[in-house]
């Protein structure tokens, strides 16, 4: 029996193992709580998003969010000839080079970039950065001219939905013709891609349709009358978004593909462009999990169950956006029917992983749960409080190693 339909998460004989090894094994090794990093899912992952990518775009490009987790020992799986890195600082940028990835492959993203951001054009020929902002397309340039380089430059726009904010609006006329202007004065770097991303937790496939629309309109908008701006063929790069796996199905990635490709056709020549994606979540996401212990059970003044456990917010942030799945470790096959909610280790009441999740009827103290999906987020946004942050066990390959949890 598979956890949440995830092949790497199953259950025999009342027996849970996690990446072919049992969780009685692992947790003979260390104590929980404690991550688990399961490096041949996301080799899995990555390569089933590359296959269906290509089958509908051929030489598209994608690119690992480095931002979703930055744990050495997945940076390395998922390097290589399919797969680029996205990174957002200096710091995501060296890890992504220690991993594996060339700075060819390498996307510098993001609203935030800062000196050690524009110094990397020191070191690195034709890097390519995605700008949200006018002002930072001059920084950039000036950057190159500084140190006898040249760079490629992207713009992000702002995908429409209501009070969005970061990012170019096509819409905005003053400030293409504005932007239009600065991109044809700097002459140390090379307009190449559009990018807008339509969120996180993406479950409609035609969200990427209307994205990939806001792009051909701003690439007509910033070459009205202008002639051919942007280098052929031109770069649009859809971001990421995906869910994990169990809801981001092959199925619904080819409906993600579709969509994107009528929405190119109806007016223009598909191959004009290469598709660019940055799956995070669904490569990380349910190649993590954690192993934590029930410490109390009791009912607050509404009678409802609860069960505080020994990891909080300070572990496994809600700003992660992750659909959690709890499972009992001790009684894993058990129906996971009944309600309770789960209070983190945090002194607050607002440090809550869940109201009225599934779990076993029978919450026991001292025997442990497993949360799944949570390999995307949880150390990047968490936040930090006074207790230990818990170790990562890297399983792969059926090598179960303990490393620490590289924090930001």
């Amino acid at each position: 029996m598979r956890l949440a339909n995830n092949p790497a998460f199953t259950v025999t004989g009342g027996k849970l193992s996690m990446g072919g090894r049992s969780v009685e094994d692992v947790m003979a090794m260390v104590k929980p709580p404690f991550f688990v990093l399961l490096p041949d899912r996301a080799r899995e992952n990555r390569d089933t998003f590359t296959s269906i990518a290509q089958e509908s775009f051929p030489g598209s490009r994608c690119y690992y969010s480095v931002k979703t987790s930055m744990q050495p020992a997945l940076l390395r799986a998922i390097a290589g000839a399919s797969m680029g890195a996205q990174v957002v600082s200096a710091r995501e940028f060296e890890l992504a080079r220690a991993a594996g990835f060339s700075p060819q492959d390498i996307i510098v993203d993001g609203i935030y970039h800062d000196a050690t951001t524009f110094d990397l054009v020191a070191r690195h020929d034709d890097l390519l950065f995605v700008e949200s902002w006018e002002r930072n397309v001059r920084f950039l340039d000036a950057a190159c001219s500084q140190h006898g380089k040249s760079a490629r430059v992207g713009l992000r726009f702002r995908f429409p939905r209501k009070e969005n904010r970061l990012g170019f609006s096509p819409r905005d006329r003053p400030a293409m013709d504005s932007l239009r202007e600065t991109l044809s004065s700097c002459k140390n770097v090379e307009p190449c891609m559009l990018a807008c991303h339509p969120g996180s937790q993406v479950q409609d496939p035609k969200a990427y349709a209307v994205a990939c629309q806001v792009l051909l309109d701003a690439q007509e908008a910033l070459e009205r009358g202008n002639g051919s701006l942007f280098q052929e063929p031109m770069l649009i790069d859809l971001g990421g978004g995906f869910p994990e796996p169990e809801m981001a199905t092959p199925a619904f990635l080819r409906a993600v593909m579709a969509a994107i490709r009528d929405a190119i056709s109806a007016n223009h020549d598909p191959g004009r462009y290469i598709l660019c994606f940055e799956p995070g979540r669904y490569i990380a996401g349910d190649a993590g999990a954690l192993v934590a212990s029930l410490l109390h059970v009791f009912n607050d003044d509404g009678g409802n169950r609860w069960a505080l456990l020994d990891i909080g917010m300070d572990v496994l942030t809600r700003f992660a956006n992750s659909h959690y799945r709890f499972f009992s470790i001790e009684h894993p096959d058990a129906s996971h029917g009944t309600p309770i909610s789960f209070q983190g280790r945090v002194p607050t009441e607002q440090d809550v992983f869940g109201k009225g999740v599934h779990f076993v009827k029978e919450a026991i103290p001292g025997e442990h749960v497993l949360l799944l999906n949570c390999g995307a987020y949880s150390t990047t946004f968490s936040m930090r409080f006074s207790f230990p942050h818990p170790p990562t066990v890297v399983i792969d390959g059926g090598c179960c190693t303990v490393e620490p949890t590289l924090l930001p």
